[in-house]
């Protein structure tokens, strides 16, 4: 068997802003290095931004390759997206299988080559995404379906939905599912919570929404619904959302102005919250509410199920894929449905609050990033067999 070289492009790791799209290439890329140290067969190198190649270190990657090209990051992507990078990548780093997990395919002259489409938000709803990145993403999933060996996705739902999108053969599009890094996200105590409550202004009793704060994320429906549970309720909790910002978002920022007005106990913490909080915050938290209109996966799910929360999530797109039945299921569309879904999470008995929590830790093993590596390579041995056929 030939050996298989992969490489990968290392732009979501070195980005200023850590994306969704970075959390799942470091999930995969740190799996694929301790694969790299089992499996002799495979060498993998991963590509960056000379300028940026210290940004790695923070990874400590053992077994995978740094290879770097001169051009500035911001530079080289610009000409990626404009379609103005005409040199074959592979001429300059060598014949093998090259993967992006950011929607876009480099250009290669004898090369196999698989992208990850995470989602086709802006197609399917693109009246909840920044016009000039949806016109972006639209020419680059374009053409990642036209060109590569391979296109991933990370749900069985999502690749459904690409094939007839795109109108590929089922056997083109892999399921990478994404996954919680159960390292990072796991139960925190009683005193680790308390302490990121104080470093952040939340006081009290919390339900949390995470995610941008934009329109997709259906947060104004979300507090709607929250302003309609009894007074009992909302007089004890707060409705903290958490995440980065997003666009469109001003609409949303004055409905929880408006709450804040009428008494309700509501707050945004924008941006602020660090990965290494993250978990204690979850912890801390009641439950989880994420009434998304539209998602690829929906890491937030898994990520507070880890953390040993129940959660309410919409029962359309792929969330019900991702929750199983580890979670309240509603109707996004519905403020009426959420407000019934946020009453049942609040009536759950220490019983039943304890059966959700052990289904939800059941549902995060079902997501492992060493399987999904597993996936990844055993795609892209194939696409380097078929390549050199």
């Amino acid at each position: 068997m030939s050996r298989l070289k992969l490489y990968i492009d290392g732009f979501p790791l070195v980005e200023d802003h850590f994306s969704g799209v970075g959390h799942y290439m470091q999930g995969i890329v740190t799996a694929l290095d301790k694969l790299a140290g089992e499996m002799p067969e495979i060498e993998i190198a991963l590509i960056v931004s000379a300028r940026r190649k210290d940004r790695l270190g923070r990874y400590n990657f053992q077994n995978i390759r740094i290879k770097t090209y001169p051009i500035p990051h911001r530079l080289f992507r610009r000409l990626l997206v404009k379609g103005w990078l005409k040199v074959p990548m592979d001429y300059l780093f060598g014949k093998g299988v090259y993967f992006s997990g950011d929607f876009v395919t480099w250009p290669l002259a004898r090369s196999a080559s698989i992208t990850t489409i995470h989602d086709i938000s802006f197609e399917k709803v693109r009246q909840f995404v920044d016009p000039v990145n949806a016109a972006f993403l639209s020419k680059a999933a374009r053409e990642a379906a036209k060109k590569c060996s391979y296109i991933a996705t990370v749900t069985k739902t999502m690749k459904k939905e690409i094939e007839e999108f795109y109108e590929l053969p089922k056997d083109k599009v892999i399921v990478t599912y994404n996954a919680a890094d159960v390292t990072h996200f796991y139960k925190r105590s009683s005193r680790e919570v308390e302490e990121v409550k104080r470093r952040y202004g939340i006081f009290g009793k919390y339900i949390i929404c995470l995610g941008n704060i934009e329109p997709r994320k259906n947060q104004i429906s979300l507090l709607k619904a929250f302003m309609e549970l009894p007074r009992e309720i909302t007089d004890n909790y707060t409705l903290l959302f958490v995440g980065a910002g997003g666009w469109l978002n001003d609409e949303i920022r004055e409905a929880v102005d408006n709450a804040i007005k009428n008494n309700y106990r509501v707050q945004i913490i924008q941006g602020k919250v660090t990965d290494s909080d993250l978990p204690a915050v979850l912890s801390g938290a009641e439950f989880m509410a994420y009434t998304s209109l539209y998602e690829g996966f929906g890491m937030p799910i898994v990520e507070a199920m880890a953390c040993q929360i129940p959660v309410v999530v919409s029962g359309n797109s792929v969330m019900p894929e991702v929750a199983g039945e580890a979670a309240i299921l509603v109707d996004p569309y519905s403020v009426k449905d959420i407000t019934k879904g946020l009453k049942k999470a609040f009536s759950l008995t220490d019983e039943e609050r304890q059966k959700v929590i052990e289904k939800g830790l059941e549902r995060v093993e079902v997501y492992d990033w060493q399987d999904i590596a597993k996936t990844l390579l055993r795609y892209a041995k194939k696409a380097n067999e078929e390549e050199r056929s």
